[in-house]
């Protein structure tokens, strides 16, 4: 489980990330790496890397997981790093050109509490969020979130408008989709809400 602390909290202190997002163009072309959190088995990894990413870092906080992911990725063993978001370091996190969270669902399932992102579990976006904050001038290009439909309409859409809000205190600019799941060549058969960040 996720560390409950700062859950629902997305510091205050702002941060701005346009600096960063201004040399999308050059860092697309030149480094197409990955900060993978909440990696799970690997799964977004099994689709960046069809499109020429690579996948530098990866953080999951349950051992089973990493156990899985390693095992699909036996040569990467050692950027794969377990712990809680919440307690992850940010200068340890490499500078990449994108970083990639598909957190926790349990709070913003139609099948949970419906806690939303002040649940102990998809409260984790927002250690996710502390992490891009404390990475300063090195935070990513771009961010992908990817989540279950129940994250849009989480408390009448008040979590999605949060999270939004919280990446655009960052300067970052968000354009949500949804992806059908059942479509060839995706690995689960539902639809699945995405928001790429830049």
């Amino acid at each position: 489980m996720e560390s409950d602390q700062n859950l629902g909290r997305f510091s205050q202190q702002g941060f701005d990330c346009s600096e960063t997002t201004q040399g999308i163009g050059m860092i697309m072309k030149d480094k197409q790496t990955v900060a993978e959190f909440f990696a799970g088995i690997g799964l977004m990894r099994m689709g960046l890397q069809q499109a020429g990413w690579r996948v530098v870092w990866a953080n999951d906080i349950h051992g089973d997981k990493m156990k899985m992911y390693r095992g699909h990725f036996t040569n990467d063993e050692s950027h794969f790093h377990l712990g809680d978001v919440h307690q992850l370091d940010p200068g340890s996190i490499p500078t990449v050109a994108l970083a990639t969270a598909s957190f926790p669902c349990n709070d913003l399932s139609l099948a949970g509490g419906r806690r939303g992102l002040a649940g102990q579990h998809s409260g984790a976006f927002w250690g996710f969020m502390n992490v891009l904050k404390g990475m300063g001038t090195r935070c990513p290009a771009l961010v992908m979130l990817e989540n279950v439909p129940g994250f849009l309409t989480s408390h009448d859409g008040r979590d999605f408008k949060d999270a939004c809000l919280a990446l655009n205190d960052l300067s970052y600019s968000v354009d949500a989709f949804i992806i059908d799941g059942e479509t060839p060549s995706f690995y689960q058969s539902q639809c699945r809400p995405s928001a790429l960040v830049d």
